[in-house]
């Protein structure tokens, strides 16, 4: 049994290697920018360096972190509040519907004007949701102000996601390792201007990494009680998540294979029954509400509801992003089965057309694209009529001067925290080789969620946005990184 679960921890490192390694590759070379390489070599030995001064005071770190995390939560509160207020929009598209919607809910009791974009696209009913929630508790108070309320609801999720992310890497090493993971969100640039782009992607921060970090406290669990009260709170959050994105299904899946993995059957199939329990009932209460409540039509819904393998074919055109030719050939039919049976003959052409060689050039392109833009193309909804002009705007909007610039240098920082993913598990790698890997070390969880999330990217739509709830999961595994380079720097000084 350890034998087999050795090799497939080996066979499963050296693939996540291949494919981030890939599509880190793709990514830094499909739109070659010169501002971007060098940020990635700068930012490698300065990450490095600010890791060894915090790993030096490990003690300090150890005594002062909570005043440490306090301090990083109220610093980045305050600048993201700030920056949101500055950065101000008139939603459109889909943003507009979960907030346009999410008002008029509040206003009126129902969302009539946006119902024919819910019959097609219902996905988007659990982001409107969560925006009518605080929406209508804050309009008890007389606040109307209601994109206001959205952006510090978004900026106090994206910051508790952070503080989760480092206390997951407490979990995992300790005092040091969770200041150190502070260090990645205060570099990365996206995270001071989250804050107004409260849509999907941002809302849904908060859910991957907290599925993880209470897959850890489930491993940890010694009563039967426990290991109860934290699975149906893994499947909680996972209901939760899945509402407002429903990637985040990936991360639960990455659990339950991880504690099969680490030779926890029974904790594997507690976790799975209860989550699977929890999810169904919730997501069966949730769309029988609104079906009895709001989207009434049956028969509409079932016509014009858009089936996922919509998106799936739409990512095997050109860059695999948005074209409304796709769209215009799912809404030509009126039967469902007819509809449905000539997507997947379009998929089965599109791919047979491509061929091997075609599709691992696309991937390439829509690794790119999806999961290499450093700025989590927070641009789509910043672009979006801002309400005023501000200094923000001259480098954060796609027609804006200094675009390039902030593009080049967000992207060689994410690039570089990728690039330090990938290190991170050829060093779990050459462990598993080694027999030498602790505890600590078999959690894969954050490595396969990330993982899952590659392979859904490559066959889903592209979009720089669906990466970001997975950043702080990107941030775990990524975080070891340094640590191989510590090693081979030690190794070189020693010869």
């Amino acid at each position: 049994m350890e034998k087999t679960i050795r090799a497939l921890t080996v066979a499963f490192y050296s693939v996540f290697i291949l494919l981030i390694g890939y599509i880190t590759l793709a990514s830094l070379v499909a739109d070659f920018s010169l501002l971007t390489l060098i940020t990635l070599l700068l930012f490698l030995p300065v990450i490095y360096f600010i890791r060894r001064a915090i790993f030096k005071h490990d003690a300090f770190m150890l005594k002062h972190y909570k005043k440490l995390l306090v301090f990083f939560a109220a610093f980045m509160l305050i600048l993201q509040i700030i920056f949101g207020c500055i950065l101000r929009f008139n939603p459109v598209f889909d943003m507009d519907a979960i907030y346009g919607g999410a008002i008029e809910w509040v206003e009126t009791g129902t969302f009539a004007s946006y119902y024919d974009y819910y019959y097609y696209f219902p996905n988007n009913l659990g982001g409107m949701s969560l925006l009518y929630i605080f929406f209508k508790l804050t309009s008890y108070l007389g606040i109307s102000d209601f994109f206001t309320v959205g952006l510090i609801v978004n900026s106090i999720l994206s910051v508790c996601a952070m503080l989760i992310c480092s206390l997951t890497a407490k979990e995992l090493g300790g005092a040091k390792h969770a200041v150190f993971i502070l260090a990645f969100f205060l570099c990365s640039p996206p995270f001071y201007f989250i804050a107004p782009a409260f849509y999907t992607d941002s809302l849904s921060l908060i859910f991957p990494i907290l599925i993880i970090y209470l897959a850890l406290r489930l491993r940890r669990a010694v009563q039967p009680w426990q290991t109860a009260v934290f699975s149906v709170l893994i499947g909680l959050t996972a209901s939760i998540g899945m509402l407002i994105k429903s990637t985040v299904i990936i991360t639960l899946l990455a659990v339950i294979i991880c504690l099969l993995m680490n030779k926890k059957l029974l904790k594997a199939l507690v976790c799975c029954l209860c989550s699977a329990c929890v999810i169904i009932i919730s997501l069966t209460a949730f769309n029988s509400y609104f079906a009895s409540r709001h989207l009434t039509d049956a028969e509409k819904a079932r016509i014009q509801n858009t089936p996922y393998t919509h998106w799936l074919m739409m990512g095997l055109k050109g860059t695999g992003g948005y074209n409304a030719a796709d769209y215009e050939f799912t809404r030509s039919f009126e039967d469902p089965i007819e509809r449905n049976q000539a997507i997947n003959k379009e998929i089965r052409r599109r791919i047979s057309e491509l061929g091997p060689a075609g599709l691992i050039e696309l991937a390439a392109v829509k690794g790119a694209l999806s999961m290499g833009n450093g700025t989590y193309a927070l641009s789509d909804f910043l672009d979006d009529s801002p309400v005023r002009q501000s200094p923000l705007h001259s480098f954060l909007l796609y027609s804006s001067p200094y675009y390039p610039a902030y593009s080049s240098i967000c992207c060689g920082i994410h690039l570089s925290i990728m690039f330090l993913a990938v290190m991170s598990a050829l060093e779990k790698l050459l462990a598993a080789l080694k027999k030498k890997y602790t505890e600590p070390a078999r959690f894969m969880a954050p490595y396969i969620a990330f993982f899952g999330l590659a392979l859904f990217l490559l066959m889903w739509e592209t979009s720089g946005r669906y990466i970001t709830n997975y950043i702080p999961i990107l941030f775990i595994c990524a975080a070891q990184g340094p640590e191989l380079l510590n090693r081979l720097i030690f190794k070189i000084k020693r010869h």
